[in-house]
């Protein structure tokens, strides 16, 4: 389960339900969130890269218990690129005090990627 496919798929509402298991008010916003354009390179059949074009990202870049996080995520979406920087902090911290925390964080995540996994197999099954 990558973190970032879930915070792009998942409501906003489950974004506020993760939010409110983080401490946020132990969270130092370093950078944005920002939206900018990233150039994105697709192959071609010819298995030669091109640019496609640009894409719309939003970023962020938080500090939570002296551990810094890092998110970028397609679209204009400050909350979900925030969220995702301070997931990345606390997954990135090496502390026991923290388990609980990534354990809860986790099995919320999961059970969010098991929605998405579950509505994009009834949307692939009517395609």
């Amino acid at each position: 389960m990558e973190i970032s496919s879930v915070l792009a798929k998942i409501s906003r509402e489950a974004v506020n339900e993760i939010k409110n298991l983080v401490p946020m008010e132990k969270i130092r916003i370093i950078k944005g969130p920002k939206t900018g354009l990233l150039m994105m390179t697709v192959r071609d059949s010819f298995d030669t890269d091109f640019y496609l074009g640009e894409v719309l990202v939003t970023e962020a870049m938080v500090e939570y218990k002296g551990q810094k996080g890092y998110s970028m995520l397609i679209g204009d979406e400050p909350d979900r690129a925030v969220l995702g920087a301070v997931l990345d902090a606390i997954f990135r911290l090496d502390s026991p005090n923290e388990d609980e925390l990534k354990s809860n964080l986790l099995n919320l995540l999961k059970i969010h990627a098991e929605n998405i996994k579950e509505k994009e197999e009834i949307e692939r099954r009517l395609i």
